[in-house]
């Protein structure tokens, strides 16, 4: 008596015995899947995620985004999350990155301040620190530095 199996064609067989496999090989990381879709939607992906607190799953998306549609803001939004999970080089690579496509003064200004302020929390670099808070053109961003500064000296 013939298995199920053996009465299939050949082809049928393999794609049988890969659609049972496959959810496991993805679940331990043995495959990974791109998923598709346009620079849009893995924003509002990464939207949902944030305001649900899954930050590591906004990251992924958010990422995808980026490789489809390359912005600052989003660089901006990266680098916090990056944050969030304590990844501080990331974060820091991913402000940097985010000052080559921001075109707006407002958003060039916020990448420099989240640069300065991980230069000072984060890296223990006040001399870095007072470099970046030079492209910063606003006195209140200045002055939050210039406090962050004083209280690396004094407690760390």
């Amino acid at each position: 008596m013939s298995s199920f199996l053996s009465k299939r064609p050949p082809g049928l067989q393999l794609l049988i015995v890969c659609a049972l496999l496959l959810p496991a090989a993805c679940s331990t990381g043995l495959i990974t899947l791109k998923a598709t879709g346009t620079a849009e939607d893995f924003r509002q992906s990464a939207y949902r995620s944030i305001q649900g607190k899954r930050y590591a799953e906004g990251l992924e998306s958010l990422e995808n985004a980026l490789t489809l549609d390359p912005s600052g803001s989003d660089y901006l939004l990266l680098g916090d999350l990056q944050e969030a999970l304590e990844q501080f080089r990331a974060a820091q690579g991913s402000y940097r990155k985010g000052l080559e496509y921001a075109a707006a003064e407002e958003l060039q200004q916020n990448l420099y301040f989240h640069l300065a302020t991980l230069a000072i929390l984060e890296f223990k670099q006040p001399d870095r620190a007072a470099e970046l808070a030079e492209q910063l053109e606003t006195a209140t961003a200045t002055l939050t530095l210039a406090a962050l500064q004083a209280l690396q000296q004094n407690h760390y």
